[in-house]
């Protein structure tokens, strides 16, 4: 009971620093990739990033999913990739078992995906996220956050100008809480 305490507690000071960043998208990710927190910014984004959101499982089986399309391809191999970096970084346990179980089982893409690892670390790169005010481009970080849970922090910055003020329309058109209404995310090219 102790050590889940200081679980909270230090995930309690990660939101409060995640939620001083009201202009820049940012992520907490537990090592199975389930979204534990999002600020604003990242909410408005894409629905995946809403708390409870496991990104592996969005990549993979989301209805929306777009088989065949080269940008959406990407973005799943790298969430792979992330999630396959995360496991070796940290014992594998029932809750990754069960991820990787199930993305095996239900997705051909994912277990191809997950068996041939294409050694993309998923750390950083460009991402284009499809959103009512226009392709937000950006430039995704993945840090490693304090602690011994494994959990992830995702950055967003956005690459150029017109990204930088497409992502200010975003908050400016919408509260940060009403639910996103945006696209999925797709990398770039």
């Amino acid at each position: 009971m102790i050590a889940n305490e200081g679980v909270r507690e230090r995930r309690d000071r990660i939101r409060d620093f995640i939620d001083s960043w009201r202009e820049v998208p940012v992520v907490l990710c537990d090592r199975t990739l389930e979204v534990l927190e999002a600020n604003p910014a990242a909410a408005r984004l894409t629905p995946a990033f809403h708390t409870g959101v496991n990104l592996a499982r969005f990549a993979f089986l989301s209805p929306d999913r777009v088989v065949g399309d080269p940008l959406w391809t990407r973005m799943s191999e790298t969430t792979a990739e992330l999630l396959k970096r995360s496991i070796e970084e940290h014992d594998a346990d029932r809750p990754a078992a069960r991820i990787i179980g199930e993305l095996s089982a239900k997705s051909r893409d994912f277990a191809q995906t997950w068996a041939s690892g294409d050694g993309h670390s998923g750390t950083s790169g460009p991402i284009v996220f499809p959103t009512p005010a226009g392709e937000v481009r950006m430039v995704y970080n993945v840090l490693n956050a304090p602690g011994p849970e494994g959990d992830l922090l995702l950055v967003f910055v956005p690459s150029g100008a017109s990204s930088r003020a497409r992502l200010k329309r975003l908050s400016e058109a919408v509260s940060p809480d009403e639910p996103s209404t945006s696209s999925d995310p797709v990398p770039s090219r």
